[in-house]
């Protein structure tokens, strides 16, 4: 299901995909980005992998009190209502871009 939030979360993870960041580099101390990429999964409840990541989520942690509060409500439903996530480990793939600092 679609909903406003749903999309909003669309758009801004688009904003990463679209290489946007790589502007950043080079910066001082720092190598230019490069395509090196790392594989990494966040193991652990759902609480720990689905709630409390996506409620440390930059523009989520800047939401109104009141609509993170709502989130969370609905995250918390949500992870109740899936079996799959209930009272189970769950894995939450990632593959994030480096860049180094440079050797002095």
């Amino acid at each position: 299901m679609s909903t406003p939030k749903d999309a909003d979360c669309g758009r801004i993870s688009s904003d990463f995909s679209s290489g946007a960041w790589r502007k950043a580099f080079p910066a001082p101390d720092f190598e230019p980005a490069s395509e090196r990429h790392v594989r990494n999964a966040h193991i652990g409840s759902a609480e720990e992998v689905v709630l409390k990541r996506t409620m440390s989520v930059s523009f989520i942690a800047g939401l109104p009190s009141d609509e993170r509060a709502a989130l969370e409500r609905d995250i918390r439903a949500l992870i109740d209502r899936t079996p799959v996530l209930r009272d189970k480990r769950v894995s939450f793939p990632a593959c994030l871009p480096i860049a180094r600092r440079k050797v002095a």
